[in-house]
């Protein structure tokens, strides 16, 4: 299976943003990046109530998207065992439902290959991006942070999308007085990727989506992170930084192949070490 590129991205993004008659086209394979923008988009727009084709409809029903949504689905389908192959759209509407979805995700990714040694660690990375998703959702709005994910095994590969309805990441960096300069020059998306980029130094580290990018780059997957016109694509060869349709908040997609272990060991090792440690402080 093929995976996802900026071209598909910038595609669907500007289908949604060109969706004011209440009509839109949608492809015949949907994703998780595709429901859970569709998602946000609708809420944003109050949807009542949702048509789709056959073709597609089955499914979207399946990952939760009428639910996500607090609108009646068209019939009630039969639930059937998943073996952890996906996880249905999930709006993050509070701290504790953050919490249950984090348990959800880390079993659809721990059967992926991971591993004991590497479980903690992905374990913290997604809790960081599940609560910044959270976080910066406009929650007094009703416009929660949504979470998908899915893998195919025949396909070999596995998708995780986090979407909130946000200040976006360059509005979120330029809380850090001391990344003013960094932003003059950067694209926002491609600095907030790196190892001790934050909005909040006195709070957070700086790492998931540094630990992200790492796990994604030696998997031979990618990550996709989009907010409002700007946009960055990293896998194992480069980063390609891009100019995308208009996103309100931030987009990030990761694709990787679930025959590849996710060695988060091999990541921290390639990191310069913290003053005072030693790298088997990581293991």
């Amino acid at each position: 299976m093929k995976k996802t590129s900026i071209l598909d991205i910038n595609r669907w993004l500007h289908t949604l943003n060109r969706a004011t008659s209440g009509e839109l086209s949608c492809p015949g394979f949907l994703k998780p990046y595709h429901l859970v923008t569709l998602a946000i988009m609708l809420k944003q727009n109050n949807a009542q109530w949702i048509e789709l084709s056959a073709e597609i409809e089955s499914y979207a029903l399946r990952m939760g998207l009428w639910d996500a949504l607090g609108i009646t689905p068209p019939y009630e389908q039969y639930a059937y065992p998943t073996q952890n192959q996906f996880l249905p759209v999930a709006p993050l509407e509070d701290p504790s439902t953050t919490l249950h979805t984090a348990k959800n995700l880390i079993q659809l990714v721990y059967q992926q290959n991971l591993g004991l040694q590497a479980f903690e660690s992905v374990e913290i990375m997604l809790m960081e991006l599940l609560e910044n998703t959270y976080k910066h959702a406009r929650v007094n709005d009703k416009l929660h942070g949504l979470v998908c994910a899915q893998s195919w095994p025949k396909g070999n590969l596995a998708q995780i999308v986090f979407a909130d309805p946000g200040i976006g990441v360059r509005n979120s960096l330029s809380e850090n007085q001391l990344l003013g300069k960094k932003l003059k020059i950067t694209n926002s998306c491609q600095l907030a990727c790196e190892l001790g980029i934050t909005s909040k130094p006195e709070a957070h580290s700086g790492y998931g989506l540094a630990l992200t990018k790492g796990l994604m780059k030696q998997s031979q997957g990618q990550m996709i992170v989009l907010s409002h016109h700007e946009g960055v694509c990293i896998t194992q060869q480069k980063e390609t930084t891009f100019e995308a349709p208009f996103w309100q908040g931030t987009l990030i997609i990761l694709e990787w192949p679930i025959n590849q272990t996710l060695d988060v060991g091999a990541v921290y090792a390639s990191w310069p070490l913290p003053e005072g440690f030693e790298i088997h402080d990581f293991e």
